[in-house]
């Protein structure tokens, strides 16, 4: 990421894969079987290296400075993915945090984020399934699982993350 001029905004919106979740509009439904989905691809995240809930270290390039090399730059987390601490990071590079907030899925929304993901996760399962049967397990069980979370939301369980939204300002070379 670069910003080159004292004073120019940068804004980073990035979904939170840490906090995909199955939400039920009314106590009356259940999300078990999306939740166990949405475990199993967690564990399948985690054993592929994308490991969104504890994430040890992250490395990244980034050059906010203007210079044409580049720099690298370590963080570090106890907990959560890099995307809950991008106010920190943005803080650490010269950019002056002019907005931080954290945008839960809107209920209008939840239909299509739901459509998508749901595909999504039937694709890239079987995808994985066929390639390592250790990532996901074996494609039958997987259908099945997913099967039982479709189920759930052609009555009304939706599956989003949150989406993180920062907004920097680089500050003056002083």
């Amino acid at each position: 990421m670069m910003v080159t001029e004292p004073g120019g905004y940068i804004q980073w919106d990035e979904l939170d894969c840490a906090t995909f979740h199955a939400h039920a509009p009314t106590e009356s439904l259940t999300t078990q079987g999306s939740s166990d989905l949405l475990t199993r691809w967690q564990g399948f995240c985690k054993k592929s290296g994308l490991d969104f809930r504890f994430v040890a270290r992250t490395d990244f390039r980034c050059s906010l400075d203007g210079l044409a090399a580049q720099t690298w730059r370590t963080y570090t987390h106890e907990c959560g993915s890099y995307i809950s601490s991008l106010a920190d990071i943005f803080a650490s590079n010269r950019l002056e945090v002019i907005e931080s907030f954290r945008l839960p899925l809107s209920d209008n929304l939840r239909r299509a984020s739901t459509d998508n993901f749901i595909m999504a996760l039937e694709e890239i399962g079987a995808i994985a399934s066929a390639k390592d049967v250790e990532l996901l397990g074996t494609w039958d069980d997987y259908r099945a699982l997913w099967k039982r979370a479709l189920m759930e939301t052609e009555r009304g369980v939706s599956i989003g993350m949150d989406m993180v939204v920062i907004v920097g300002r680089k500050q003056s070379i002083s």
